[in-house]
């Protein structure tokens, strides 16, 4: 099955019509559609309401113009990341599903989704969540149609946090939980891509005392999210298989440091493009259909120039704290501006994803193929 990407704007919380634009003009119907992942402009934190009021406005489009019914439409992994900072532009890729075929001897991009099992409060940031993660991740491969870990580049997961209430039900049934409730939100990323690393064979299972504390195990191709909105890990897991058909291949890297810009252009190489030693934005040719997701995120689009973008301001206070504005940026702030900075560089828009969190900063890359007739060649060698 060949999949199709779209990457479309978000000119408010509760916009749908970019969807419902892509629908109409018939590059995808509603019913193809598997997965969405998006930037909101909300501040990212476990109190941001916009990434539900983004989720509401896209499943109401699939609902008008497709034939699923809401049962099956609520289960269509929506992964909403909030927090534009710096430049970012508010925005959502679609990846939809179709019949086509495609020559046996090319790769292409495929993709497979999966929900996986109820997680309880108690299993956040401790080895039973990697295990339900990991169960998860190996359905969204089968789903893809892919049979060795190594085709795998790249999964964005969101999964569940910890609110008072939740450790509320936790006490109230005799468990503990592994964290406070504040750390939550980074404890279910991390403990998140270790399952993901289980999965595809990247590191062995953790001991409990190695989960968020020993940062020499990570999977090079985890973008984990996390919010309150749901009680079980969405997953989106993407690779490349011959014969799927589809115009994309996708490629990963790992990034140095918040500013390895010789890391982003890495998992564009991989992704099959030809660049220059010493590449710039205007090498891509808009032949880059999703900009890099940084640690643990994952979004963008394909290069338009970024005059037309609108970015969403500078978000100058902590999280989920009120009148910070006037405060001195968190060091998280401070670290997604420079990654924003660093990924905008190189896309050359401002349609780009992050969300920085402890961790290994992956990336992962789209080869847009109709656009890039000359890479057909490169693809050949």
């Amino acid at each position: 099955m060949a999949v199709e990407v779209a990457k479309v704007e978000l000119k408010s919380v509760q916009d749908g019509s970019g969807l419902e634009e892509r629908i109409l003009a018939g590059q995808f119907t509603a019913d193809q559609v598997v997965a969405v992942v998006g930037k909101t402009e909300g501040n990212g934190g476990v109190n941001d309401f916009t990434r539900l009021l983004a989720d509401h406005a896209f499943r109401r489009v699939l609902l008008k113009h497709g034939k699923r019914s809401e049962a099956e439409v609520a289960t269509i992994p929506m992964v909403w990341s909030g927090g534009c900072d710096g430049v970012i532009t508010p925005h959502a890729t679609v990846f939809a599903r179709n019949d086509r075929k495609g020559s046996a001897d090319k790769p292409r991009l495929v993709i497979g989704t999966a929900m996986s099992a109820e997680l309880q409060p108690e299993d956040i940031g401790r080895p039973r969540m990697v295990e339900i993660v990991a169960e998860g991740v190996k359905a969204a491969m089968k789903n893809a149609g892919i049979e060795d870990p190594k085709d795998v580049h790249y999964v964005q997961t969101k999964t569940p946090l910890l609110t008072i209430d939740w450790v509320e039900n936790a006490k109230r049934r005799g468990k503990t939980v592994a964290c406070e409730v504040h750390d939550s939100m980074g404890v279910s990323n991390g403990t998140t891509g270790l399952g993901i690393g289980v999965a595809l064979g990247e590191i062995s299972m953790p001991r409990a005392e190695q989960i968020c504390k020993d940062l020499d195990i990570y999977s090079s191709v985890a973008s984990c999210s996390s919010g309150v909105e749901l009680t079980r890990a969405q997953i989106v897991l993407m690779g490349n298989k011959a014969g799927a058909g589809g115009r994309y291949r996708i490629g990963h890297s790992v990034m140095k440091d918040a500013l390895d810009i010789d890391g982003i252009y890495a998992a564009i190489r991989n992704a099959g493009l030809e660049l220059p030693d010493r590449p710039r934005a205007e090498d891509l040719e808009g032949r880059l259909r999703r900009p890099p997701p940084s640690p643990f995120e994952g979004g963008g689009g394909r290069r338009g120039g970024g005059g037309h973008r609108r970015p969403s301001g500078l978000r100058l206070g902590r999280r989920d704290a009120p009148g910070t504005a006037r405060r001195r940026p968190g060091h998280r702030d401070r670290r997604r501006r420079r990654l924003s900075a660093s990924i905008v560089e190189v896309a050359g828009h401002l349609a780009v994803s992050i969300a920085a969190t402890q961790g290994r900063h992956n990336l992962g890359a789209y080869r847009h193929r109709r656009r890039a007739p000359r890479m057909e060649a490169t693809a050949r060698r």
